[in-house]
């Protein structure tokens, strides 16, 4: 999750048979982040997969989710299934450590085009800050980011969920634009 709400600030991340999905947000605004339908946010993010081997009891589940992955073009996505229960081996944490080390010394450039969605009602990604009125469950997204402008939405919930009505968005851009 962290690497995807920063990943202007993360170079690698490994996902090891986590949970696919689970609510976050202040006590006010708890909402459903799914990682299947929020890989959007990890690009420039050099990103592996670790998943269980059936019997593990989330491996069903997080298929969905590396399903979700090989769907979002131009992901630096590596998967690595292993066989054995839920719990993190010896190997499984040393072949994690491995890929991030190997992944510090080759860091992605800033995307040219990507896309961003967040549950907090301010944040900063790529350079551009976001604040809004955003006091329910869902999400602000930045949608197609670049230098020729991007869409700002608001949803419900991802990845097509409904608008929010009345939150107003400020969005101050990256020093990429002329301006007025």
């Amino acid at each position: 999750y962290l690497a995807g709400k920063y990943p202007h600030l993360v170079s690698a991340t490994v996902y090891s048979k986590g949970s696919p999905e689970f609510f976050i947000g202040y006590p006010h605004n708890h909402t459903l982040y799914q990682h299947r339908h929020l890989f959007k946010n990890f690009q420039g993010v050099h990103l592996r997969f670790q998943n269980g081997s059936p019997g593990e009891e989330l491996v069903h589940l997080n298929a969905e989710v590396h399903q979700g992955a090989l769907r979002e073009a131009g992901l630096s996505y590596d998967y690595q299934p292993y066989k054995g229960p839920h719990s993190l081996t010896f190997q499984e944490f040393t072949d994690a450590f491995r890929f991030i080390v190997q992944q510090l010394g080759n860091p992605l450039p800033q995307p040219e085009r990507w896309h961003h969605a967040d549950v907090y009602p301010q944040f900063d990604v790529w350079g551009y800050s976001v604040k809004s009125s955003l006091n329910e469950p869902g999400f602000i997204e930045l949608h197609g980011v670049t230098q020729g402008g991007f869409t700002s939405l608001t949803r419900k919930w991802q990845p097509d969920g409904i608008a929010l009505p009345g939150v107003t968005l400020t969005v101050q851009t990256a020093p990429r634009y002329q301006p007025n």
